[in-house]
């Protein structure tokens, strides 16, 4: 389908009454066959066309919320997790309820690294010293966020809008964070100056993170490193560490 062909029936059925969570998972596959460049004009006329119909239910329920099929009717049978959006499924089940991704796990070429690594067993392009900038590139718009997490004595929070109980520290903007499930405060970074490297864990996020293609569960801890990919709830980001040169200066 081209992009226009999808955008049409993602109008219908948003007419329909399915919210734009829905409508998107049901053209998951149309949308995966897009090449990048289509799959971003795509996501921008859907923004537009979801900002001149104010008149429609809300395209996107606030991804905090807990569903009642989560919490009920999936409790009791044996389930299997979605490696896209973290989410239990049915054993059974070849799509994944919440996001319409098909459940294959997926071998990224990146190992992630959870945080059980010292002293020489750091991995490669993991140095991340008090100048570094650690830069995040939205992958679908190629917006860019710098930032400098070590400056924080704790977690560094990374979500979307700072109205909030919990406020993040960089907030990742609007409307693609809040249409691809983004939670308000849905990842943090933590810095190890004695190490010289950042940690990042997800902060119990309705619709979970990838680190590298595998899924960082609440509480987990996993080392960052140069060249890592992120998936926050359905919003992909790259990630790179920049290195000033009065990094290699003397003290």
């Amino acid at each position: 389908m081209s992009v226009d062909a999808i955008k049409d029936e993602y109008v219908r059925l948003r007419r329909m009454g399915l919210d734009g969570g829905s409508a998107l998972a049901q053209l998951a596959v149309e949308i995966a066959l897009l090449n990048d460049a289509d799959q971003l004009s795509l996501f921008r006329a859907l923004e537009t066309w979801e900002q001149s119909n104010d008149g429609l239910p809300p395209a996107f329920p606030d991804p905090d919320e807990v569903t009642v099929i989560e919490a009920t009717n999936l409790r009791a049978r044996e389930q299997i997790r979605c490696p896209n959006c973290g989410k239990l499924n049915p054993s059974n089940q070849v799509m994944c309820y919440a996001c319409g991704q098909f459940i294959v796990l997926n071998h990224n070429k990146f190992a992630t690294q959870p945080l059980n690594a010292t002293g020489d067993n750091l991995p490669p392009g993991s140095y991340f010293g008090p100048h570094s900038l650690l830069v995040f590139k939205i992958k679908l718009s190629g917006e860019i966020f710098i930032m400098r997490p070590q400056l924080k004595p704790d977690l560094f929070l990374i979500g979307r809008g700072v109205n909030g109980v919990v406020k993040a520290d960089r907030d990742l903007g609007a409307p693609l964070p809040a249409m691809l499930g983004v939670s308000r405060v849905h990842l943090g970074l933590m810095y190890d100056a004695q190490r010289c490297l950042l940690t990042v864990m997800d902060m119990g996020s309705s619709n979970g993170t990838l680190h590298n293609g595998q899924p960082l569960y609440a509480g987990e801890t996993h080392i960052l490193r140069h060249g890592d990919e992120l998936l926050l709830g359905r919003l992909p980001l790259a990630v790179t560490f920049h290195h000033p040169i009065r990094e290699n200066d003397s003290p």
